[in-house]
């Protein structure tokens, strides 16, 4: 009797396997990848919010009209007329504009803040001229466009109040 040694015969392994798990790990760390993106991409408001507070509304319109000359000293005097003009509220979904009333603004340094926002989200034609065009008489109006809604107002002593939501 002859002893035999029994080897098992070479697999013939398939590439199959493999490959759907590398491709299986590929769509995981791709969506693991996206969640953190969106969580920390800022929102249009936020990004908006970003472009406007503080003195970049004056800075952006003094470059426009050619006076950067002036605009170191022009934007630290009509800075303080700037201040609280606009707020980000309910975690970047909500955007406040407060302007400052006629005695406290005379020149109407807070609309360059409104401008500035009517750019940069971009906020329509129709809705801007609305926004424009309200009084003291007007009480309390809204519009909506696009996934957005505004509401405004606007008292000489108070200045226009714009609150603009991401619906």
């Amino acid at each position: 009797m002859t002893s035999q040694t029994l080897v098992d015969p070479p697999r013939n392994r398939s590439w199959k396997f493999p490959a759907i798990i590398a491709g299986g790990a590929l769509i995981a760390a791709s969506a693991i990848g996206g969640i953190a993106l969106a969580v920390t991409k800022p929102t249009n408001i936020e990004r908006v919010y970003e472009a406007c507070e503080g003195s970049k509304p004056i800075e952006s319109y003094l470059a426009d009209e050619g006076q950067s000359d002036n605009s170191a000293a022009l934007s630290e005097t009509f800075s303080p007329m700037l201040e609280g003009v606009l707020a980000l509220e309910d975690n970047g979904k909500t955007l406040i504009i407060q302007t400052k009333g006629q005695d406290d603004d005379p020149l109407g340094v807070g609309s360059l803040v409104v401008d500035c926002v009517f750019e940069e989200l971009p906020v329509p034609a129709f809705v801007q001229t609305n926004i424009r065009s309200v009084t003291a008489s007007s009480g309390r109006l809204s519009e909506t466009w696009d996934g957005y809604e505004a509401t405004f107002g606007y008292h000489p002593d108070n200045g226009a109040n714009i609150v603009i939501v991401k619906r």
